[in-house]
């Protein structure tokens, strides 16, 4: 990735035809795409061949073995796009514009995710079933190639803001916006909460959890039934299983 005289990274990688088709549709900036060389066609390159010459984005040829060089992900499709970073907004911003339209604010919160894979897995459910933003305090967990892929470009339409978590919560407080966490030893089911208004789910990382000092300052603790033998989930799973709740909740009686 080229980098500026401050050594920081002047654009970020977009692979994959699903991921690179999104940015186009979403409007992000792409300074340049890298197309393998005899590139089969289908109807997603040719979309994204048609947007890229309306957007006049200029297209490199390259050999295959040139682009797995290039690529950080192992799964370029043929194609990858140098893209611009995105500007999350601030989630007073998020808050405050939901807020004017009349809507409840919904979030998610990672306290602790390490792996980019369950990451952009979380943003592509936490988009699909209606998140205003993914929040971690993990600064270097940024949107980056793998991140973007394992979204399937989610993250061109869902910000991942990085905030403090505990300023976080205690922001939320402040703007009676209900903080939920997922927990085994929660005492509620997932199933008996209330998750239709202001809201934010917690939800801690692959290895730690959420710590005591986050249980302790969240309004309710739930946990997810389980009927197998083994008692845990994946944290994109676990995530997907506490957003499809909070959607089906918040769309219930509506004809969508």
């Amino acid at each position: 990735m080229r980098r500026d005289r401050k050594n920081k990274p002047r654009y970020r990688l977009v692979e994959g035809r699903n991921p690179v088709l999104e940015a186009l549709r979403a409007g992000t900036k792409i300074f340049e795409l890298l197309v393998e060389q005899g590139l089969r066609r289908d109807e997603k390159i040719d979309e994204i061949f048609r947007l890229s010459g309306q957007a006049q984005i200029r297209k490199k040829r390259f050999t295959r073995r040139r682009l797995e060089k290039i690529s950080r992900t192992g799964v370029h499709q043929g194609i990858i796009a140098k893209a611009a970073f995105l500007e999350p907004p601030t989630i007073r911003q998020i808050i405050n514009a939901c807020f004017q339209k009349g809507k409840s604010p919904f979030f998610v919160v990672l306290s602790e995710v390490e792996y980019a894979h369950n990451l952009g897995a979380v943003m592509r459910s936490a988009e699909v079933f209606g998140a205003n933003a993914v929040i971690t305090g993990r600064r270097e967990m940024q949107v980056d190639a793998v991140v973007t892929r394992a979204s399937m470009g989610a993250t061109e339409y869902i910000p991942l803001i990085h905030e403090n978590i505990f300023n976080t919560l205690k922001l939320f407080k402040k703007e009676g916006i209900k903080t939920v966490a997922a927990e085994a030893k929660g005492k509620k089911s997932l199933f008996e909460a209330s998750l239709s208004g202001p809201l934010a789910l917690v939800i801690g990382g692959e290895h730690k959890g959420i710590t005591e000092t986050v249980f302790s300052r969240v309004d309710e603790i739930v946990y997810i039934p389980m009927f197998g033998q083994l008692s845990s989930l994946n944290l994109s799973v676990a995530a997907g299983i506490l957003m499809y709740e909070t959607m089906r909740q918040r769309t219930k009686g509506s004809k969508r």
